[in-house]
């Protein structure tokens, strides 16, 4: 049966004067709901459009029975039972009123027990059944045909589920995509020809199956594996006939020239399958052949369309005899240049065509071979589909004509060859250099190609020699010489001689010419040993002031490959160099370094905070090694050492020797000097070319970003525009007289 509606009563109960009501009543006690434990809902618009269950409830008044009360005046019909847990109540077992008054229809059950068993609280499940089997739609799957040789085919549809319930009914026709012919039967009729067909299946008329769509079958074509006669007619015939065998009888075969669309004649096949059809359109002309092709149409008892010709792609042959023709089609032979001098030149294969009897061949100036046999020059015949082919000696001269005629039938061509030009310019061509010990022989030769006569060779610069030979092998020393010379296809190396130099690292060169071609051949001695060990280097030792950094530097020479330089012992760092300009500051460290040859190394150290105290530092490059001295100047007054540095003008660095103890002071001048920026100060007395006049200066930073220049009465400092951020921007600049 079909549940039309479920619901859920939440149980209440009433008892007076020892009778008891349970279930749900108005108002009163109880609720109903759409689901178990859910929320008020009195409605039962799935069985009564409209209708809300005002009581549902069990009485044990009397006999007892159940009450069923609906809202507004509903029918005795509609659902069949009322299920209340396991209790089933018949609608047709209920006593039925409707009270205008109230509006309301009743349906009461005679029922001893409650069926609202549980208590107070309690749910219990409601439904409402119509009586009737549940009616499930089926579902297709196809829809297939059979082939028969007729004009109509058998359709069947077939399910994959059939569903339940109702009457099983199918339905199927032709580009309707909702058929409707419904019958219980699973085949239809269904005539050939183009388009889709529908079909469906249903239980009822609102239980209906998904739609399967399958290809109308077309029309069948008629038999194509024949076997059409071919034929020769003569000359002056009008009619062609071709007999089919192995056809279809009932079938019509026509004739078409291939891939054809006209008809040139048909015939129906006998019951034997054989069909005989004559023509006299589209016939081949004297001499030629025309294929034709054999069409089918099919009738439409057998399930053809009796109208359409089909091609079979069986094609058959009639062929045209022409009048006795000695005269063969011309005939070419292709004629050949640039051959080589009295070489045997064989022509292309010609075939013979345009003959229907045999005619003459001769040959003048040469001989042929027939067929693909032996070359000769007797007489002979030939027909169609004999093939020839010449043959002579080209001319023993440059850019001469050789000839031979071959005549058939009275139609004659030459075949010509012309002997290639005179070359004497080779192809570029290329000497092998070579390198090798100071003093040593080196030899090379080179191919000499593109050449077909003699060509001159000759020494264009240098003092190689040269020889020429037919092959690859070095020469006797004999052959060797500058003399110009000759090469050919027979004679076609030269060959070249050439001591390396007594010098190192040494390259000779000559230019050899052949027919306007030319090639530099050259040969380089060896580079000398590698030269590691350095000459005896040394650096300036300083005498500075107290804390200062310090510089010197010492040129590597004397080695022909790179070396290592390294700090033997001593604090100074160093850097490398090609220059003497003092490298950054960031380039020296005690990392060991490799430096080449006319290189520097530039050492850096900041003098001891201790007068008269020396610090060593030694280093050596390429096993040779060299000791820088760092000295401060003696105390003030001690008598020993210097307790300041003079500059003269120059620029230079000498020391204050004994005898230069007294100075006088022109002027002290200070202030401030930002990276990449310069002061100038006018000194009285100063003079730039005053030997007498020393300078004694100092800035903050270090000392390799900031320089001393000076004109006139004028000095100058400038300092790098590179000098870095964390150094001071103070100088001093002091101006003596000694």
């Amino acid at each position: 049966m079909a549940t039309l509606q479920t619901k859920w009563v939440n149980i209440g109960s009433l008892s007076f004067y020892n009778i008891t009501l349970t279930g749900k009543s108005g108002s009163g006690f109880g609720t109903i709901s759409n689901t178990q434990n859910g929320s008020s809902n009195e409605d039962l618009d799935s069985v009564f459009s409209g209708a809300d269950v005002q009581s549902l409830y069990h009485t044990t008044a009397g006999t007892g029975y159940v009450t069923f009360v609906l809202t507004g005046n509903r029918p005795n019909s509609t659902f069949a039972t009322l299920k209340i847990g396991s209790l089933t109540l018949a609608r047709t077992a209920a006593s039925y009123s409707y009270n205008s008054g109230s509006n309301i229809t009743t349906w009461i059950w005679s029922q001893s027990s409650t069926p609202f068993s549980g208590g107070n609280n309690a749910d219990k499940e409601i439904t409402w059944d119509d009586g009737q089997a549940s009616v499930s739609a089926p579902t297709t799957s196809s829809v297939t045909f059979n082939n028969p040789a007729s004009g109509n085919t058998t359709a069947t549809v077939a399910l994959s589920a059939s569903g339940g319930g109702g009457t099983l009914q199918y339905a199927c026709e032709v580009g309707d995509t909702t058929p409707d012919n419904w019958q219980t039967g699973t085949t239809f009729t269904i005539s050939r020809g183009f388009g889709t067909v529908y079909a469906r299946a249903r239980r009822s008329s609102s239980t209906v199956s998904n739609t399967v769509s399958a290809t109308r079958p077309g029309f069948l074509i008629g038999d194509t594996g024949v076997n059409p006669s071919s034929s020769t007619i003569a000359h002056n015939t009008t009619t062609a006939t071709t007999v089919v065998t192995y056809g279809t009888a009932g079938d019509t075969y026509a004739v078409r020239v291939n891939n054809g669309s006209t008809n040139l004649g048909t015939a129906l096949a006998n019951s034997q399958g054989t069909a005989t059809i004559s023509f006299t359109s589209s016939l081949p002309t004297a001499g030629n052949t025309t294929t034709y092709e054999i069409f089918v149409r099919r009738p439409t008892s057998t399930g053809g369309d009796g109208s359409t010709y089909y091609a079979t792609n069986d094609t058959f042959t009639v062929t045209r005899s022409v009048a006795p023709d000695t005269t063969p089609n011309a005939f070419t032979f292709t004629d050949v240049t640039n051959v080589a001098l009295s070489s045997a030149q064989t022509s292309n294969t010609i075939t013979v065509a345009g003959l229907n009897t045999s005619t003459s061949v001769s040959i003048s100036g040469g001989t042929y071979s027939k067929n693909g046999g032996g070359y000769t020059s007797a007489n002979t015949t030939a027909v169609n589909g004999n093939t020839f082919a010449v043959r002579h000696t080209a001319s023993g001269s440059f850019s001469t004509a050789a000839s031979c005629t071959l005549n058939i039938g009275g139609v004659t061509d030459a075949y010509s060859s012309t002997t290639l030009a005179a070359d004497s310019t080779p192809n570029a061509f290329a000497f092998t250099d070579k390198t090798g010990n100071v003093g040593t022989e080196q030899n090379s030769s080179a191919l000499i190609t593109g050449i077909n006569t003699n060509s001159t060779v000759s020494r264009s610069y240098g003092t190689a020699t040269f020889a020429v030979s037919a092959s690859a092998s070095t020469p006797a020393a004999s052959s060797f010489n500058a003399s110009a010379k000759t090469v050919n296809g027979y004679t076609k190396y030269v060959h070249v001689k050439q001591n390396a130099s007594t010098s190192y690292s040494t390259t000779l060169s000559s230019s050899f010419a052949v027919g306007g071609v030319s090639d530099i051949w050259y040969v380089t001695s060896n580079a000398p040993a590698a030269d590691g060990t350095p000459d005896q280097f040394s650096f300036t030792d300083v005498t500075s002031a107290l804390s200062t950094v310090s510089y010197s530097y010492a040129q590597i020479t004397g080695i022909s490959t790179s070396i290592t330089a390294s700090r033997s012992s001593g604090a100074a760092t160093f850097a490398i160099s090609g220059s003497t300009s003092v490298p950054s500051s960031g380039n020296f460290n005690t990392s060991n370094k490799t430096i080449t040859n006319n290189q520097y190394i530039h050492v850096k150290q900041t003098s001891s905070s201790s007068n008269s105290t020396t610090l060593s530092s030694v280093f050596a490059a390429g096993g040779v090694s060299a000791t820088w001295n760092l000295i401060t100047v003696g105390a003030a007054g001690s008598g020993a050492g210097y307790g300041l540095q003079v500059f003269p003008p120059s620029g230079t660095i000498p020391r204050l020797d004994t005898t230069d103890r007294t100075i006088r002071v022109l002027g002290v001048h200070t202030g401030t000097l930002a990276a990449g920026s310069s002061a100038t100060v006018t000194q009285a007395g100063f003079s730039s070319t005053d030997a007498t006049i020393g300078i004694e200066w100092q800035t903050s930073g270090d000392p390799q970003y900031a320089s001393l220049s000076s004109s006139g009465t004028s000095l100058t400092i400038s300092r790098s525009s590179s000098d870095p951020s964390s150094f001071g921007n103070t100088y001093q600049l002091r101006i003596f007289r000694i």
